[in-house]
């Protein structure tokens, strides 16, 4: 009998150089995201329940799906969906029609250094 690996699904946000793209990770329990991506033997990034939008309109959504996976040399940024990590990012961005990756970069580093 085969010991089943207990896996966390966490929200994320993608970037890459044009497009967003927001889905879930499936991570290993008890391991940093980082480390959990480090670890990878592979050049794709694989996300569940994805909604992804272009760089210039990220209101209009251009798909949805249930998988893609994404390259690993295109991504320029990776990082824990701040809406459902952290609702003080997330009031901070409110109103905003859309918030740039260096934009949540350094709300998530401001926000980590609390």
């Amino acid at each position: 009998m085969s010991k089943k690996v207990q896996k966390k699904k966490l929200r994320v946000i993608v970037y890459t150089s044009t497009h967003r793209i927001e889905g879930t990770y499936s991570t290993m329990d008890g391991i940093r995201l980082l480390d959990d991506l480090n670890a990878r033997q592979t050049d794709f990034v694989p996300l569940t329940d994805v909604r992804v939008t272009s760089l210039q309109n990220e209101s209009e959504i251009l798909f949805r799906s249930e998988f893609v996976a994404v390259n690993v040399h295109g991504i320029t940024l990776f990082s824990p969906n701040p809406k459902v990590v952290d609702g003080a990012i997330e009031s901070r961005l409110m109103g905003r029609t859309r918030a740039t990756a260096a934009e949540h970069a350094s709300l998530l580093m401001s926000s980590a250094r609390r």
